[in-house]
């Protein structure tokens, strides 16, 4: 299972691709390929629940786990909020970037289906469409 997208590497990792090229490839996915409105929509939706966790949940952890001491409440209660906040933003956007990332890609000259992401090289030269999911796809001249 791929859980590199934890660490905002949206790129599959069959390719291999280091640091600095996945950071120019995540940056130019941003830049060119995401909607602005749909990133501020889903950072809003990544900040609700923390918010509403910091809110509501917080100030009851202390006697959900059974402690009588506040502080020691509060700070698991945050360490808990702070994962949990962690992954849910981390998936958000990774369905945001995903598509954008592939996009970014194909446009610096990777093989790969903006559909599904499965890597093109290797695919006889008459092929029009992606195996895995069928896109079509253009063939890039060399």
């Amino acid at each position: 299972m791929n859980l590199r997208w934890l660490w905002g590497n949206f790129a599959d990792p069959e390719w291999d691709l280091d640091r600095a090229e996945q950071k120019r490839l995540s940056w130019e996915a941003h830049r060119k390929y995401t909607p602005a409105r749909r990133f501020l929509a889903l950072t809003a939706l990544g900040l609700v629940p923390l918010l509403v966790g910091f809110r509501l949940v917080l100030p009851n952890v202390a006697s959900w786990l059974g402690i009588t001491n506040w502080t020691a409440g509060r700070v698991i209660g945050i360490g808990v909020l702070i994962l949990l906040f962690w992954i849910w933003i981390a998936w958000l956007y990774r369905s945001l970037y995903r598509r954008p990332m592939w996009i970014a890609m194909r446009a610096a000259g990777y093989e790969v289906c903006v559909g599904c992401g499965y890597r093109l090289d290797g695919q006889p030269d008459d092929a029009t469409c992606c195996p895995e999911c069928g896109t079509p796809s253009e063939r890039r001249a060399d």
